[in-house]
């Protein structure tokens, strides 16, 4: 899987990420009141099934993100957690249905691979896998699964926690404007992110305030001792990145949002895994290419025509499932620049 992100590879996508972005924009107004997290969020859907699937889902974007959701809430944290899934409980049940839903999708999306797909994108390889018994059908399946997740829901979030971020920063709002009107003539393009700069700052600190993956968890091989602390073999420990993110000893004023803050020497002198927002070593986020390409290039193409006012005065309210989620709609005005 591994080639399909990273090189050239990363460059390729950036035509379907630009082209559903200004869809999606030309599909907006000046005074449209839309829920932002709902529309990243199928956005980034559209965007991951046609790059790394190799199809389309027109039409199916709310069903699959409903389900997606009801799959989320299975890991909110709470006692619901330890309910086996053979239980009937009204919340099981919802989750079995949307697991159902899930892999309806899949299937479609498979079908249309086979008409439509190329051997050479993600699916293709999978695909291959198994058929040359590399892979079971299966395991496929839990492939295609984690990327339909993982690969839209991610970048969503960031998406949307930038989109809220800004509104209520004019300052940093401003700024990010300049430079899109600076740098981009028309749509934006690969060549444009290295002129990017404060796009890619606004992108680095909306992830360290608002980390969409909050905690990772890892288990211990061997017994070890860290900071002075016994693990014994085989404990699972948690990497919270959302703490470490907010921690005061690498972050001046951590709950203040300031992009400024990640200039080069920043970057440089920042401990290692003071900031990690795709996790780190040999099991870092696959993806993390193309989740950085695809929001800058989201960011700057909506970016280029639109800015949004937050409609509600409401601070941020969050709750935990897999990631970070807004507990209510972020609504928004869409204003044309």
């Amino acid at each position: 899987m591994q080639p399909s992100f990273y090189g050239d590879k990363l460059d390729d996508y950036a035509d379907t990420i630009v082209r559903d972005s200004k869809t999606l924009a030309d599909s907006w107004y000046d005074g449209k009141h839309v829920d932002i997290h709902r529309e990243m969020s199928e956005l980034t859907l559209r965007i991951v099934v046609e790059s790394l699937l190799g199809s389309r889902i027109d039409g199916m974007e709310r069903t699959i993100r409903e389900a997606l959701l009801e799959v989320g809430e299975r890991f909110r944290p709470g006692p619901q957690g330890f309910v086996p899934e053979e239980i009937p409980t009204p919340r099981n049940v919802r989750y079995r249905r949307s697991v159902e839903t899930l892999d309806r999708v899949l299937r479609d999306i498979r079908r249309q691979h086979d008409v439509h797909g190329e051997a050479d994108d993600l699916l293709g390889k999978l695909l291959g896998e198994e058929e040359s018994g590399l892979l079971g059908s299966e395991q496929v399946r839990n492939e295609m699964m984690t990327m339909l997740l993982a690969g839209h829901d991610t970048t969503a979030l960031t998406l949307t926690y930038a989109w809220y971020l800004l509104s209520t920063h004019p300052e940093a709002e401003e700024q990010f404007h300049d430079e899109l009107d600076s740098v981009v003539d028309g749509s934006p393009t690969v060549a444009d992110l290295a002129e990017l700069d404060y796009l890619e700052r606004v992108v680095m600190e909306t992830m360290r305030l608002y980390p969409p993956a909050y905690v990772i968890y890892r288990q211990a091989e061997n017994e070890d001792t860290l900071a002075g602390f016994h693990i014994p073999a085989d404990t699972v420990v948690a990497t919270p990145q959302w703490v470490v993110h907010h921690d005061e000893r690498f972050f001046d004023a951590p709950e203040a949002f300031r992009p400024e803050r990640w200039t080069k020497e920043f970057r440089r002198e920042l401990p290692e895994f003071a900031y990690f927002p795709f996790g780190g070593g040999s099991r870092k986020c696959i993806g993390d290419g193309f989740a950085m390409r695809e929001a800058k290039l989201v960011l700057a193409t909506l970016g280029s025509r639109f800015d949004f006012e937050l409609v509600s005065d409401a601070p941020l309210s969050l709750v935990p499932f897999v990631t970070i989620h807004p507990e209510n709609p972020v609504e928004m005005t869409v204003r044309t620049r």
